[in-house]
């Protein structure tokens, strides 16, 4: 009802953005009516490896340099610390153990926050960043600049397939696995991909002795 309100009072891309699916009292029922608006979800999601950093190293083993399209260095989940898996879930998606990619009370919240003048939100979760991180990956593996392009376009189909895949990502993969992903793959600031890159460019430790 509240997408169908919006798509003929014209407020906007961004605005839609916040408004995919219908408000609803639980998890169960928000998940229901967004594939239902959706249609039918992807049987299986298949997301790229990121790429990391390749390493050469002298004949005694010292480092002689880093090659890399993006510095990525990719860690399990046992080396990256609690505090840091703890600190991304508070900051970016609160409720990310709760919900099943879509978050219904994020989505009411950004409906609120734009349609009142505040900084403009789109209500995505951890899940559905993943999603799209590992799509401008993937079409940066691909040499596919449409590709790329089209994961960051701020439209509604973009929102709806980024909820669609994130809907099915969440039916295959755990939420330790989705958190693990993200950790490996989201960018923490210029030049710095993924939590263990990061950690040791802004503090020189690993993100095993993040605290």
């Amino acid at each position: 009802m509240l997408l169908a309100l919006v798509l003929t009072s014209g407020l906007g891309g961004v605005l839609l953005a916040g408004l995919l699916v219908p408000a609803a009292a639980s998890v169960g029922a928000v998940t229901n009516s967004a594939e239902k608006m959706i249609g039918e979800l992807p049987q299986e999601v298949s997301l790229p490896e990121p790429s990391e950093q390749s390493v050469m190293r002298w004949a005694d083993g010292t480092l002689m340099a880093r090659f890399y399209a993006e510095n990525r260095i990719i860690v399990p989940m046992d080396r990256i610390n609690q505090t840091m898996r703890d600190a991304v879930v508070a900051i970016e998606d609160k409720r990310f153990f709760e919900h099943n990619g879509v978050d219904p009370t994020g989505i009411m919240r950004a409906v609120v926050n734009n349609v009142t003048g505040g900084p403009l939100e789109g209500a995505s979760t951890l899940t559905q960043q993943y999603v799209r991180n590992s799509l401008i990956e993937a079409g940066r593996q691909a040499g596919d600049e449409e590709l790329i392009d089209s994961a960051r376009e701020t439209t509604v189909g973009r929102k709806l397939r980024e909820i669609s895949l994130a809907l099915a990502v969440e039916k295959q993969m755990s939420k330790e696995e989705v958190l693990h992903g993200y950790l490996n793959i989201a960018q923490f600031g210029p030049s710095q991909y993924g939590v263990e890159a990061a950690a040791q460019h802004y503090f020189s430790i690993s993100a095993a002795d993040l605290d």
